[in-house]
């Protein structure tokens, strides 16, 4: 997957939005058939201007029951995560990742938060976690030991505002954009009409 190209598009998500995980399986599976140029962009679970938003506070268990078996009809195991769960750990991560190893290390990510239900709060959790899935980790100890990836990824929550996103994940080509709950179908169209 490129990482930013002119007419790329652009995922935003978050690490710890089970719609988000979905949604990037769907796009696992499109970029198998077909590439097309895709850029990443983890922006965290609200907008810095708005830190309090409820989001899964809210959520019932007949709401992560329905994502379960969202995630089950892909092939995907998603348990309920803490309402308060986020780290930038992950974030900062995702930096210094390309190409296929991007790709692994994002599922990876999202594995082991919805799946395993682990906290990546800590880094050695994370790493353990990779290393346990055969991803390689020097890009994360790389990123981790860099001073500038911490700023970055803060950096990355501020496009909530910059790039006018209201709803993760979002996919975006040019002026047009597709967000919330994404399906197969709905991803498909929005690649057609963009980069197939």
């Amino acid at each position: 997957m490129a990482e930013a190209a002119e007419s790329a598009v652009r995922f935003y998500f978050d690490f710890y939005c089970p719609y988000s995980y979905l949604a990037w399986e769907i796009l696992q599976k499109e970029f198998h058939e077909k590439e097309f140029p895709l850029e990443v962009l983890a922006v965290g679970p609200n907008p810095p201007s708005q830190p309090d938003l409820l989001g899964r506070k809210l959520w019932s268990d007949v709401r992560w029951q329905a994502l379960a078996e969202k995630g089950k009809a892909l092939g995907l195991t998603i348990r309920p995560v803490a309402a308060e769960a986020f780290s930038l750990i992950p974030h900062q991560g995702m930096l210094f990742y390309e190409g296929i190893g991007r790709q692994e290390y994002l599922s990876g990510v999202f594995k082991g938060i919805f799946e395993l239900g682990l906290d990546f709060g800590h880094s050695q959790t994370l790493l353990n976690h990779l290393q346990s899935e055969g991803i390689d980790t020097l890009p994360l100890t790389k990123a981790l030991a860099s001073p500038a990836t911490l700023s970055q990824a803060k950096e990355r929550l501020q496009l909530w505002d910059t790039e006018h996103i209201r709803v993760i994940p979002a996919l975006v080509c040019g002026q047009d954009r597709l967000a919330g709950v994404l399906d197969r179908r709905g991803v498909q169209n929005f690649l057609n009409l963009h980069v197939r």
